[in-house]
């Protein structure tokens, strides 16, 4: 089975011409089919899977990973520090990921991430405290992005990782800097965190405390092959994926409910109804970014519902789309709408599925419900400094993302 057609490969990132309104290739590119060929932001061929039922299967699928057979053979997806190309050990990655979330999961199951509920409110009602009295002293807008989403979701994975508070900052920048997509930055800034990372686990070697680092450290004792590379590599992930996701996503939420106003109304009367919105915003909050990059370990045979067929062969790049496959037709009803408080026909794909769904799933949950239902009830007036098309996008960034979020009330 093959995909038909020589037509010219569209090139990721694929950019709508406005926040929240994905680009219209990947509605003709679902009509085409489960998968298209596509280039990579480096210029190499990868598929892409936009449709929700195969991209939704392809992440359970043991046969896709992050490793190559032949990694000088792999597709380049780009400069990125975070998903530039084929990572892990081919040879043992099933093993290595199943023993780091052995490791790592119990930090973040959703009993854990719950007793942090009051933390969180604390921390986000200081950060408003202080944007507010800003916003008082000035009269100007304030960023939103800078002085509440931003920094929130950074403080949650650092004090759970045990970043000394100081770090914080620095940390922030270098996963930020880490995210590009061309230039040689993100790679400085991935050697910059293997660094500061490094010297963590020596801290904590040292005077171990109640957190992530400590307790990796803590497994090398019981398993020696378990090397410091490894437990900088789990890190580095941890804290990418811990807190850029959540940011966006967080972001997202602010401006839709600012551009449906029921439903931030309603959300300030019920803080009850925060899940239904989140789930929602994680279905359709997307904010530009690439999309999770996988390599065919062997031939994977993708057949669509009307029996039409594709073979992936061995070795080549898979890029599932997540925002695609979340406003499929086949699987949503006005899948582009947002409408949290109508049931939805299938479960989104917004953080993963399978065995690679999101391990920071309930803290981005938490956070972002926080968040979201704080402030439709205290800053019911809020709006954006602005029209919404001023609102500047981190095109440049395999996450994707806004740059700032300016707003008044």
């Amino acid at each position: 089975m093959t995909a038909g057609g020589d037509e010219p490969r569209p090139r990721l990132p694929l950019s709508g011409d406005a926040l929240l309104r994905p680009d219209p290739r990947y509605g003709d590119l679902r009509d085409r089919g489960p998968l298209a060929r596509v280039l990579t932001p480096a210029g190499d061929e990868a598929w892409l899977a936009v449709r929700y039922a195969e991209t939704r299967a392809l992440f359970a699928d043991p046969r896709l990973g992050r490793s190559h057979p032949h990694p000088a053979e792999a597709a380049r997806i780009s400069d990125s520090g975070v998903q530039g190309g084929a990572a892990a050990n081919y040879a043992t990655e099933a093993a290595d990921h199943a023993f780091m979330r052995r490791l790592v999961a119990p930090s973040f199951s959703a009993r854990r991430v719950a007793r942090l509920g009051q933390y969180v409110q604390q921390l986000l009602d200081g950060y408003l405290d202080e944007m507010i009295r800003e916003h008082d002293r000035t009269g100007a807008p304030v960023d939103l992005h800078a002085w509440v989403t931003g920094p929130l979701p950074v403080r949650m994975i650092g004090e759970l990782l045990g970043v000394p508070a100081a770090d914080h900052g620095h940390f922030r920048d270098l996963a930020d800097r880490a995210g590009g997509l061309r230039g040689t930055a993100p790679r400085a800034a991935i050697g910059e965190l293997v660094g500061y990372a490094t010297s963590l686990l020596e801290c904590k070697r040292a005077t171990p405390g109640d957190d992530v680092v400590s307790d990796l450290v803590a497994a090398q004792d019981e398993h020696p092959d378990f090397t410091d590379e490894a437990a900088v590599g789990i890190l580095i992930m941890l804290l990418i994926a811990g807190h850029e996701t959540t940011v966006s996503f967080t972001d997202m939420g602010v401006l839709l409910l600012l551009r449906h106003r029921a439903v931030l109304d309603a959300l300030g009367r019920d803080a009850s109804l925060a899940d239904q919105v989140v789930e929602e915003v994680l279905r359709v909050g997307s904010s530009g970014g690439v999309g999770m990059v996988r390599y065919a370990h062997t031939d994977v045979d993708v057949v669509a519902a009307d029996g039409t067929g594709t073979t992936i062969r061995a070795g080549d790049a898979v890029i599932l789309s997540m925002s695609s496959a979340n406003r499929d037709e086949r699987a949503f009803d006005d899948p582009s709408e947002f409408r949290p408080f109508a049931p939805s026909a299938a479960p989104h794909v917004g953080l993963g599925h399978g065995p690679r769904f999101c391990l920071g799933a309930p803290l981005a949950r938490l956070e972002m419900r926080a968040v979201l239902s704080t402030l439709a009830a205290r800053l019911p007036g809020l709006r954006l400094a602005g029209e919404e098309s001023e609102v500047i996008t981190r095109r440049d960034s395999f996450m994707g993302g806004i740059e700032s979020l300016p707003v008044t009330w």
